[in-house]
């Protein structure tokens, strides 16, 4: 259990925001009483030619 959390994902890879996704789901079922702090990043965002993830998160 932590106070705040960030969650990175690749913008070069889809599997690992969709993971990032799921995981920001499961943090607020898990403590919806509390609010926690969530931020969810995107790295390796210079790489645009191989770019997975939009900027919209699609």
């Amino acid at each position: 259990m932590g106070h705040a959390y960030i969650i990175v994902y690749s913008v070069t890879d889809r599997s690992s925001f969709e993971s990032a996704s799921e995981l920001r789901i499961q943090l607020r079922r898990t403590r919806q009483y509390e609010n926690i702090p969530i931020i969810l990043v995107g790295n390796k965002t210079d790489l645009v030619r191989s770019r997975e993830v939009s900027v919209e998160g699609e």
